[in-house]
């Protein structure tokens, strides 16, 4: 079942003029909206967690996206905290041996326009 802003974020690809030439609104950045609405939603997570609904996610909108991989997906993670949009919170203990870094929204930068291009940060 698909939560509202993942529903907000589908609809926004489908009114997008590319939609209708099966381009789909690349230009949107569909997982840096589905990230910051995810951890608005359960406000804290971390990254393997956050991949495994993000694919479930492209799996159940019907479009033809890629989710990527487990590595681009945690490659964004690390983008989007050196853009400051996220911070690691308090670790915990998983089953290997070193703890579970945890991600929360910077509060500071909800509004920010970083979450629809952080790769901005490099210009």
């Amino acid at each position: 079942m698909l939560r509202a802003f993942e529903e907000e974020i589908i609809e926004g690809i489908r009114s997008s003029p590319g939609h209708t030439r099966g381009i789909g609104g690349r230009s949107v950045s569909r997982k840096g909206l589905w990230i910051k609405g995810h951890l608005r939603d359960v406000k804290k997570d971390y990254v393997h967690s956050m991949f495994m609904k993000w694919k479930s996610f492209v799996n159940e909108t019907g479009l033809e996206m890629n989710p990527g991989t487990y590595e681009q997906f945690r490659t964004y993670i690390y983008l989007l905290k050196r853009a400051q949009l996220v911070e690691t919170t308090i670790g915990e203990k998983g089953n290997k041996p070193f703890e579970r870094s945890y991600y929360i929204i910077n509060p500071d930068m909800l509004s920010s326009p970083l979450w629809l291009n952080p790769f901005k940060i490099y210009d």
